[in-house]
């Protein structure tokens, strides 16, 4: 493993564990300190080997603050799992500013985009004409209810 691995699996194991400007901040740190040790005379392979493996370390770092999201049996006899479970990925994040926003506020947006954009369609089929005022006349009361019942489904059951 060199130095560009050990950084990837670090932030691998940070993210959505801690905030983004922690993530950053602690590659940072630990570039320096790589490069401050190697510049001791130590080689890559020592200061690496001397921090461990980067997913302790990150389980380390995320107990110490306190936000410790992983599972104990990710962690079997004196070592850890190489298994990839897919509670170890990270999710999705929409990130704005810097700042996480929350799936239902997504979802809410979305349905609010949706509902605009039938009125806008509603206002459009009267100016249109009366064929197309009959398709939302009869389209319309069954397809709203569906798409609601479709985003708040996903919103509350959907686990992907």
């Amino acid at each position: 493993m060199n130095k560009y691995d050990f950084i990837t699996e670090l932030q691998k194991h940070l993210t959505g564990k801690v905030s983004p400007q922690k993530v950053q901040e602690l590659t940072r740190y630990y570039q320096d300190y790589i490069d401050t040790e190697i510049r001791k005379g130590k080689t890559e392979e020592e200061v690496l080997s001397s921090l461990g493996e980067p997913r302790l370390l990150a389980k380390s770092i995320v107990t110490a603050e306190g936000m410790d999201d992983y599972r104990e049996e990710d962690y079997r006899g004196h070592g850890y799992a190489n298994e990839v479970d897919e509670d170890d990925i990270p999710r999705a994040q929409f990130v704005f500013n810097g700042k996480v926003i929350p799936r239902w506020k997504i979802w809410a947006v979305v349905i609010a985009i949706v509902f605009v954009l039938l009125v806008i369609l509603s206002i459009v089929g009267r100016l249109l004409g009366f064929a197309f005022m009959l398709i939302f006349k009869y389209v319309l009361p069954i397809l709203i209810p569906v798409i609601i019942v479709y985003l708040i489904y996903i919103l509350f059951f959907d686990r992907r």
